[in-house]
């Protein structure tokens, strides 16, 4: 293709991406208001602090929902963008990595709320001792959840990428064996930097 029809090609594939978004933003404004009536009843009480910060909160979730539901079709569109550039082999590893990557990171954030978000709550809330009555700011406790989860997605998708590192021939066994060393220091320096 020539320049001007990629940049039509692209233009096309951007628009069918916000109109997902449009989309999901609709659906996702009525279950927003249920997504918080879960997160006041896990957390107890949320407050406000300043006066947009219910409003910055609720379009914070809204977007993170927006862009749950809307992910497959932004996905699907860059696929259809991307795949004609790519050579045979680097279509078949795309073909088994993508939906691969897609269902670590969902894992990843549904292991963070479920099982990590529910005991870290409970613990920190916990050390404030019985005389003290929490009252979570809204915005803190989305920075709070989304701290946890986003991470965990991120990081469940570490086996995944060195296998395409290996595949691709970016790295190979025995520089993985050579770089153990560094690998664990960087996993507790970027653990100690990261931690909310």
């Amino acid at each position: 293709m020539t320049i001007p029809e990629h940049l039509e090609e692209l233009r096309y594939r951007v628009l069918v991406s916000l109109l997902a978004l449009v989309a999901g933003g609709v659906a996702a404004w009525r279950v927003v208001p249920h997504a918080i009536a879960v997160l006041a009843r896990e957390a107890g009480r949320l407050v406000v602090t300043t006066p947009a910060e219910a409003f910055v909160g609720y379009l914070k979730l809204l977007l993170a929902v927006d862009l749950v539901l809307a992910g497959p079709v932004i996905l699907a569109q860059v696929w259809l963008y991307v795949v004609p550039a790519l050579y045979p082999h680097e279509v078949r590893l795309a073909v088994r990595a993508v939906p691969a990557a897609v269902g670590l990171f969902l894992a990843g954030v549904a292991f963070g709320y479920v099982v990590l978000y529910p005991v870290a709550l409970r613990f920190l809330l916990s050390q404030a001792g019985s005389g003290v009555m929490p009252a979570i700011s809204f915005h803190r406790l989305l920075s709070f959840l989304f701290g946890l989860t986003v991470p965990l997605g991120l990081l469940f998708e570490m086996p995944l990428a060195g296998f395409v590192a290996a595949r691709l021939g970016l790295v190979t066994p025995a520089g993985l064996r050579r770089g153990r060393r560094w690998a664990v220091l960087a996993a507790f320096t970027l653990s100690a930097v990261l931690t909310p």
